[in-house]
C-alpha cells in the first residue's frame, strides 16, 4: 500500500515495452481495475497487464480534494453528454467520467459508503449463492480494514458552514459525529478516501512491494476492441498514439465503467444486434442486455446563506493555501460533500428523532450531500457571502436509460457513443424527488433550527409553489456520476453476466464495474464497486 512519501508504479510509456502475451488484461484503471490488479499482484501467480487510456493525475485538480469539480471537462475526463434529455428541460447533461490512473476516483467527491444490507440483498437475489449478503459483507469488511490500516481512509474535519449545519442537526437528536459510512436515517460526516489532506484514488493501489514484477501498468493506451476466437476472448487491439498492437491474453477483464464498458464490447461486435448493424459493426455475438438499464442519481441543490459562516469559493484566500501547503488542513483539504444525511418520503417532521435506528424503505429513500459551497456557482464563480447548500438525491431512481454506439457517418472508422440516461422516464421519481425537495426546505427551517441563520437564496421565495418548483428541478438539475446497470449480472437470461462476472457466451471475458449491478445502489457506489473487484479474484 502507499505511504505519505510513496509513490504509484511508473506506467510504461510504449507499447514496444510490453510483452506479446499476459495471464489476464484489464481494461480500465478505476474502482474496480485498479483493486483487480492489486488483488491478483497480492497473490502473485499470474502476469497481470492494467492498461487505462488515461495519463497520471499530478496536478492539483485531482490530488487536492477542494480543486476535483475543475477536472470535469478537462484532460482527466472522457467529457461524456447525455443526449437531450426531455424532461430535463431538453438539457445534455454533462456526465463526467475519469480518463486516467485511478478512473473516476481520481474526480470524484472521495465517499466511502457501504452498500446497505438491502442492498446487498438485491444482489443475493439477482445472482444466488455466490453473493449471499455474509459473502459480500466479508469482503467489505476486508477492504475497509486493509485502508484504514494503510491511513487510506479518513474524517477530515468540516468547513465552518458545515459544522453549523452538524451542530442544528444534533442539537434535534436527528445526527452524530461518528462517520456516515454506510446509510442510515440521520445525519453525520462521510468518511473519505484521504490522507495526509490529499485525495487517495484507486491507483494508489497500485504500489504493491509484493511480486510487483507480475504487474504491468500502461497508461494512456486506448482499447479499440477485443480480439475473439472461437468461442472465447483471445486479447485486445490497444493504441498508444500512433502505435498499435495486438496483446494475447487467456482472460480479459473489461472494468471501464457503465458507459464505457458497453462501448467497448459493442466496438467488439458484442451487443444487440440491431444497435451494431445500425452502426455498421459486425454481429460477432449477440447479447441484448449490453448496453441496456442505465441508471443514474440526479442531485438537485438547495443553496443557502449563512451568517457567520466562511465564504467558499475560488480563488482560496493566501492564508488557506498556506495553511495547506504547511499543514495539509483547511478548506483546501474539503472534498465539498462533507455532511450526509438519509431520510424516507411521509416521515414526519415532529417525530424525526425517533427515527434513529430504524430500517430505511428504501424505495422511498433519499440522500442528502451538504456542501459549504453555493453548489451551482462553485468553482466557476466567486461568491460574495458564505453559503452551504444541500443536494437532495432519491436513493432508488426507478428510470432507466442505455448506452448505444452509433455511426453519424457509415463511412467513418470510429463510432460515437449515445447516452441516454433517460432522467425522469418514470414519472414516480419526478414526483419524489420533488417532495423530498419540499421536505428538506421545512427541515432545514424546521427541524433544524436554522430559519434564523439561513437563508435561503435558490430555489428561493419565489418559488415556493410545486409547479415552479418543479421548473427549476428541470432546469438544474444534473448528475452525481454514479452510472450503473448497463451491463446487469444475474441468474436471469437477460442479463448478460452470469454470477461469476462471465460475460455469458464467450469463454475467458469478464465484466467487473458497476455496469454488472442489477440498479443503481441506495448511495455512493465506490465501495461496492471495489467489493465487486475482491470477490472476482477469488474467482479468476
Amino acid at each position: 500500500m502507499t505511504t505519505k512519501n510513496s509513490k504509484p508504479p511508473l506506467a510504461t510509456s510504449h507499447l514496444a515495452d510490453l510483452e506479446s502475451r499476459y495471464d489476464v488484461v484489464i481494461l480500465g484503471a478505476g474502482a474496480a481495475g485498479a483493486r483487480l490488479a492489486r488483488e491478483l499482484v497480492v497473490r502473485g501467480d499470474r502476469t497481470v497487464l492494467l492498461l487505462e487510456a488515461g495519463g497520471r493525475h499530478a496536478g492539483p485538480n485531482s490530488r487536492i480534494p477542494a480543486y476535483y469539480p475543475r477536472a470535469f471537462g478537462g484532460r482527466l475526463d472522457w467529457s461524456y453528454k447525455s443526449i437531450r434529455q426531455s424532461q430535463l428541460a431538453g438539457r445534455r447533461v454533462d456526465l463526467p467520467s475519469g480518463r486516467v490512473l485511478g478512473g473516476s476516483t481520481a474526480i470524484n467527491a472521495m465517499i466511502w459508503m457501504e452498500p446497505s444490507n438491502a442492498s446487498l440483498l438485491e444482489l443475493q437475489q439477482a445472482c444466488g449463492e455466490d453473493w449471499t449478503i455474509e459473502k459480500s459483507r466479508q469482503a467489505l469488511d476486508d477492504l475497509r480494514w486493509e485502508l484504514e490500516q494503510a491511513e487510506m481512509l479518513s474524517l477530515p474535519e468540516l468547513h465552518p458552514n458545515v459544522e453549523t449545519v452538524l451542530r442544528a442537526a444534533q442539537h434535534g437528536k436527528i445526527a452524530s459525529s461518528d462517520a456516515m459510512d454506510s446509510p442510515r436515517i440521520g445525519v453525520a460526516p462521510y468518511k473519505r478516501m484521504q490522507q495526509f489532506g490529499r485525495r487517495v484514488s484507486s491507483a494508489a493501489l497500485l504500489n504493491s512491494n509484493s511480486n510487483s514484477n507480475s504487474l504491468t501498468v500502461c497508461s494512456e493506451a486506448t482499447v479499440s476492441k477485443l480480439l475473439l476466437g472461437s468461442g472465447g476472448v483471445t486479447g485486445v487491439e490497444v493504441h498508444f498514439g500512433n502505435e498499435t498492437a495486438r496483446i494475447k491474453a487467456k482472460q480479459v477483464v473489461v472494468c471501464c465503467g457503465a458507459i464505457g464498458t458497453p462501448r467497448v464490447l459493442m466496438a467488439s461486435g458484442i451487443g444487440p444486434t440491431d444497435v451494431l448493424r445500425d452502426a455498421a459493426i459486425p454481429v460477432i455475438h449477440s447479447l441484448e442486455g449490453i448496453g441496456c438499464g442505465l441508471q443514474d442519481h440526479l442531485v438537485f441543490p438547495i443553496v443557502y446563506r449563512i451568517e457567520g459562516g466562511e465564504r467558499f469559493s475560488l480563488p482560496m484566500t493566501s492564508s488557506s493555501r498556506i495553511r495547506y501547503s504547511r499543514e495539509r488542513r483547511g478548506p483546501l483539504c474539503s472534498n465539498l460533500s462533507e455532511l450526509g444525511g438519509f431520510f424516507q418520503l411521509g416521515m414526519e417532521h415532529s417525530r424525526l428523532s425517533e427515527y434513529r435506528g430504524e430500517a430505511i424503505d428504501w424505495p422511498n429513500a433519499f440522500q442528502w450531500h451538504i456542501t459549504p459551497t453555493d453548489y451551482l456557482r462553485y468553482p466557476k464563480y466567486d461568491t460574495e457571502f458564505p453559503m452551504f447548500s444541500v443536494g437532495v438525491t432519491l436513493s432508488k431512481p426507478r428510470s432507466r436509460g442505455a448506452v448505444r454506439v452509433f455511426k453519424e457517418d457509415k463511412q467513418q472508422s470510429g463510432f460515437d457513443v449515445r447516452i441516454d440516461p433517460n432522467y425522469f422516464g418514470n414519472t414516480t421519481d419526478y414526483t419524489c424527488m420533488l417532495e423530498a425537495i419540499q421536505w428538506t426546505r421545512k427541515a432545514i427551517d424546521d427541524s433544524l433550527g436554522l430559519a434564523t441563520q439561513a437563508a435561503e437564496v435558490f430555489p428561493g421565495d419565489s418559488r415556493r409553489e410545486t409547479e415552479e418548483v418543479g421548473a427549476a428541478l428541470r432546469k438544474f438539475a444534473t448528475t452525481l456520476y454514479h452510472y450503473t446497470s448497463s451491463c446487469q449480472m444475474g441468474s436471469d437470461p437477460s442479463s448478460p453476466v452470469d454470477s461469476r462476472l462471465r460475460l455469458k457466451g464467450i469463454d475467458g471475458l469478464y465484466v467487473c464495474d458497476a455496469s454488472v449491478l442489477p440498479s443503481v445502489p441506495e448511495s455512493n457506489p465506490q465501495a461496492t464497486v471495489q467489493m465487486l473487484a475482491r470477490r472476482l479474484a477469488t474467482w479468476l
